[in-house]
């Protein structure tokens, strides 16, 4: 597994996951039991923590921390460790934090770097957390899921952990699918046990699933190189609704 030495307030690139049908192909894949947590729909930050310096990172590894002050706060606050570097997603949530808001709403905090306190009550945020990658001196890169899991859980203070479950019933999986899918969330992600962190590495050891939608038509307004043995093709597309395009 790779070996990276570890600078906090220097990002590094998010351990990708490759898109699954459904949980049975993942179990299939994988040959055991598997953590299933909700996939949000949010976006996916890196929280780098060093005493009370907190800086905070999005997943092209931008410097965010300016439009998210809550959530500075709440790192310097909460998190149990004199150093650190973690993982956790952002989602938009009503004024009621009952219930998600949709992704373009959250894009809106993190373009604002002006007025910020009056965006963050117009638009109240919610951080869960993940995964974390190093902690007080020590890389976690090569320790497996459980014991990153395990780890988080000791240091994250009040701030939640995506709801997750493990098993190897298919059938329960598609329960829990169902559950986040009602909770207004994208899906699931799937993790192995053992699996370490790989950084910018989309393997098989973490697994989107997601629910199938009617087929749209869409534009494709951007796209991403990919990773590995997709590295001279396209990969992640970005696109757009045909009927929202100002022509």
């Amino acid at each position: 597994v790779t070996q990276l030495g570890f600078r906090v307030f220097r990002p590094i690139k998010p351990m990708m996951a490759q898109m699954a049908e459904d949980a049975r192909e993942v179990l299939k894949e994988t040959g055991g039991s598997m953590a299933f947590e909700y996939k949000l729909d949010g976006a996916r930050i890196q929280i780098h923590k060093s005493g009370d310096e907190v800086r905070v990172y999005s997943r092209r590894l931008t410097d965010v921390t300016e439009s998210l002050p809550e959530i500075v706060d709440l790192a310097r606050r909460e998190i149990r460790a004199r150093q650190a570097i973690l993982e956790g997603e952002v989602i938009a949530v009503g004024k009621d934090h009952a219930s998600p808001l949709l992704f373009q709403h959250l894009m809106r905090r993190f373009r604002r770097v002006h007025e910020v306190d009056d965006m963050a009550r117009e638009i109240p945020i919610e951080l869960q957390l993940f995964d974390v990658i190093y902690l007080d001196g020590d890389s976690l890169l090569n320790a497996e899921y459980v014991e990153r899991r395990k780890r988080l859980s000791e240091i994250a203070g009040t701030i939640q952990l995506t709801k997750q479950i493990t098993t190897d019933d298919p059938q329960k999986a598609a329960e829990f699918l169902k559950e986040a899918l009602d909770s207004g969330h994208e899906g699931l992600v799937a993790k192995k046990l053992d699996s370490p962190y790989t950084p910018g590495i989309r393997g098989k050891r973490w697994f989107k699933i997601k629910q199938i939608l009617e087929p749209l038509d869409l534009v494709i307004v951007a796209a991403e190189w990919g990773y590995g043995r997709r590295h001279r093709w396209l990969s992640d597309y970005y696109s757009v609704s045909y009927t929202h395009l100002t022509l």
